[in-house]
């Protein structure tokens, strides 16, 4: 009896010590995102990278999500990473072009991600955030919706800059400054919950931003005129910490290697998607579509992009910059 009694105690003890390993041996990421968990991209990467991982490494790993910018400061979620505070970000690189100079370029490349990947572009990249951020590209999202110049009124075209904005303020940011003060007009600085605001209060007239998720701000009621082509792309990566995938065991490195590259294509049509329905909602309120043609769509083309790598050319780059021009730019 007593043999029976301690035989059963060494199995229960050797089953809960297999137990408590199994559960020790679990990798959970920490996940913060740079953008709120309601934006499109966000919605996005959850569907195509979030969801479909932990469903694939169910019982060996699990991302955790901790939070949005309401949690930590998009701007300290790079440097987070790199102190290992956080696993792994969602963010647009742009956020970090002072922290790493080459983060500045992924919004103002016109190749898409396959042939991002298929020239050796992220590869050269790769180093780079291994060196500043001490992590890891794992995913580049979400190519294929553009960026386009919104109005409140018809601006004029120009064979030199594309359009003519003289004298209009337009809401900007860092990334759009270059090209919106070569054509003439003001840039102001406001922040997407103002914009509604500023343009019923006359600040500006209009704006630059990517497809998508404007409709919710309601600017549609005053915007007239969106100007085609698009340009530009999502900035947007899925980044892990280096020295945390390197403790994850083969088989979860593998699954997020896996898990990056098919979100890299499965992005696309999701955010596509979503994109085609804010239009919807866009075109519904009578937004117009201003054309640019032969020698004024170039023009236009040439000072968006041109001056987007010409003001970006003196940055402390780690790979030197005319390499980075020549994987990540071609002339339109």
């Amino acid at each position: 009896m007593k043999r029976i009694t301690v035989g059963a105690f060494v199995a229960v003890a050797f089953a809960f010590v297999v137990l408590a390993a199994s559960a020790q041996a679990a990798v959970t990421i920490k996940l913060s995102t740079c953008l709120a968990k309601t934006h499109d991209q966000v919605e996005t990467y959850f569907q195509a990278f979030f969801d479909k991982f932990n469903e694939a490494a169910k019982g060996e790993a699990k991302i955790q999500y901790v939070g949005g910018p309401e949690v930590s400061p998009r701007q300290k979620q790079g440097p987070a990473l790199r102190r290992g505070l956080v696993d792994m970000i969602f963010c647009p690189m742009g956020y970090y072009e002072g922290m790493v100079a080459e983060a500045g370029l992924t919004s103002v490349t016109n190749l898409s991600t396959k042939e991002l990947r298929d020239n050796g572009a992220i590869d050269q990249l790769q180093p780079v955030w291994a060196k500043k951020f001490n992590g890891m590209i794992l995913g580049w999202c979400c190519y294929g919706v553009d960026f386009h110049i919104y109005t409140t009124f018809k601006p004029k075209t120009s064979t030199k800059t594309g359009l003519d904005l003289s004298g209009h303020k337009m809401r900007s940011t860092a990334t759009y400054r270059p090209f919106l003060s070569a054509m003439g007009a003001i840039p102001v600085t406001m922040a997407a919950a103002e914009m509604y605001t500023g343009l019923q209060r006359g600040v500006v007239q209009g704006l630059a931003w990517p497809e998508g998720a404007l409709a919710k701000y309601g600017v549609q009621k005053f915007l007239k005129y969106r100007v085609y082509p698009g340009f530009y792309r999502s900035g947007s990566m899925v980044v892990i910490n280096l020295d945390k995938f390197k403790s994850y065991p083969k088989s979860v490195q593998d699954k997020l290697v896996a898990a990056g590259l098919a979100f890299e294509q499965g992005s696309e049509p999701i955010l596509r998607a979503k994109a085609d329905a804010d239009n919807k909602k866009l075109w519904a309120s009578g937004l117009q579509k201003l054309e640019l043609k032969g020698e004024e769509r170039k023009a236009y083309l040439r000072t968006v992009y041109e001056l987007a790598w010409e003001v970006r050319k003196d940055k402390p780059y780690t790979v030197p910059f005319e390499k980075l021009r020549e994987k990540m730019y071609r002339a339109p």
